[in-house]
């Protein structure tokens, strides 16, 4: 499994990589997608921003199919989930508060959803989740910080966790990633002011900046998403 970050440094681009750069217009957006990495020995410790949310939920949900999950969900459409209080319509948006959530219920609506904010606890992974979003405002004033997530996961699961991330083996990783947008292409099969802003994709360039094991490292990628 792959985060929308390792997706976008590898040129795969897919709709859940579009959808975070909904958002966005032209310009320089620093300090995104936080991912602060320890290795414990035991075990290891993840720490992202807020833009890592429904990623962290499937990730979870694909390293422990047995685990429950509890939480919110928020979706545009309306969903038929089990053991979920009746929807709250806020901003658009279909609220829900989840328990019990199978990592197979997850699976089957994770593609559907606006945003996943979902608890996990089992003997050998444990997920928790801020269970509100950042008020919008400017993107280019939001403050972004490593404290949305939070994973903690037995030492089997290093090497998923690092892929996940985009991540060389490691003990310690300290990530930030910038973008650049230079150009918002407009589809051209629409005329809806809404559908246009939801499938205008944005070109440009993501850097990534970390520090792993103490050494510095920089990488930059042209991106259409």
């Amino acid at each position: 499994m792959k985060t929308f970050i390792a997706k976008l440094l590898s040129g795969e681009i897919d709709e859940s990589v579009h959808k975070q750069f909904v958002r966005f217009g032209k310009g320089k957006f620093e300090s995104r997608a936080l991912i602060n990495f320890d290795d414990k020995g035991k075990g290891t410790i993840v720490k992202t921003s807020f833009e890592f949310a429904t990623d962290m939920a499937k990730l979870v949900a694909q390293l422990a199919p047995d685990v429950l999950f509890s939480g919110i969900v928020m979706s545009k459409q309306e969903l038929m989930l089990e053991k979920a209080s009746k929807a709250k319509k806020k901003q658009g948006l279909y609220v829900y508060d989840v328990s019990e959530l199978t990592s197979k219920e997850v699976m089957e609506i994770v593609d559907k959803v606006y945003c996943l904010l979902l608890d996990a606890n089992a003997s050998s992974i444990e997920l928790k989740t801020k269970k509100r979003l950042p008020k919008p405002g400017k993107s280019t004033e939001m403050k972004i910080t490593p404290d949305f997530c939070l994973l903690k996961a037995d030492a089997k699961y290093k090497a998923k966790i690092l892929e996940a991330f985009a991540l060389p083996e490691c003990k310690k990783a300290r990530v930030m990633h910038s973008y650049i947008i230079k150009e918002i292409i407009l589809p051209s099969n629409t005329s809806d002011p809404e559908e246009i802003r939801l499938k205008a994709k944005r070109k440009g360039k993501v850097i990534r900046e970390a520090k792993i094991d103490g050494e510095e490292i920089r990488l930059e990628k042209n991106f259409v998403a």
